[in-house]
């Protein structure tokens, strides 16, 4: 089973901001849109599995009720109102969640691993 992420975020970043932290982090990467752009396939320049991202889902409540291993240092948890699912492939040897944390800084959002999901390095 792939390992379950979410980028938090304050703003909703459209998804060709996303697309464009993504280049940055992974030069040469290419992605992969799937029914009719719900489902986003991030990969390497090697055409390898980086990342699956989903639509963002708005957050009506305060974070802490969704998300409650969050580190609160990291996050103004009052401001949290955006959960992008992220998946990686399984056997990550943290460089796939290195990626998507990276992507998650780069458009101003934090990375969480969620409740469940296979924390990785």
């Amino acid at each position: 089973m792939p390992a379950e992420l979410a980028m938090l975020h304050e703003t909703a970043p459209a998804p060709a901001e996303i697309l464009e932290a993504f280049g940055k982090v992974c030069p040469g990467g290419s992605a992969l849109e799937l029914r009719d752009g719900q489902i986003t396939v991030l990969m390497d320049d090697l055409g390898r599995h980086v990342m699956t991202i989903f639509p963002s889902v708005p957050i009506e409540m305060d974070v802490r009720s969704v998300v409650h291993d969050l580190e609160l240092a990291e996050a103004p948890v009052a401001g949290v109102r955006s959960w992008i699912d992220v998946t990686i492939p399984l056997g990550d040897d943290g460089a796939r969640e290195r990626a998507a944390r990276q992507v998650a800084q780069l458009t101003n959002g934090w990375l969480h691993v969620r409740e469940g999901g296979e924390p990785h390095v």
